[in-house]
């Protein structure tokens, strides 16, 4: 599977928005604005995942997005979530 990526924790509030969603991280009182695809990756990794397995599933929610165009995409969310300390990566 290559690397296994996953939430920190469970204490991330999340409230949906029609064009994404905001999360809560009440142990550092910061909120982040997560546009539709970084929102669908959050939620997609309140199960463990690897890169490739959710860049295949945002292709699958946005059917005009290459595999390339859609990894690139996943990899930024995943750097912006990591350096907030909100996903693991292993």
């Amino acid at each position: 599977m290559g690397e296994v990526i996953s939430r920190s924790t469970s204490d991330v509030e999340v409230a949906p928005l029609e064009d994404g969603s905001i999360l809560f991280d009440p142990s550092s009182k910061q909120f982040y604005m997560l546009n539709r695809s970084a929102a669908m990756l959050w939620e997609e990794l309140e199960n463990e995942s690897s890169s490739d397995e959710l860049a295949g599933k945002l292709c699958a929610q946005f059917p005009d997005l290459s595999m390339d165009d859609a990894r690139r995409d996943v990899e930024q969310a995943l750097n912006d979530l990591s350096e907030a300390g909100l996903i693991t990566r292993r």
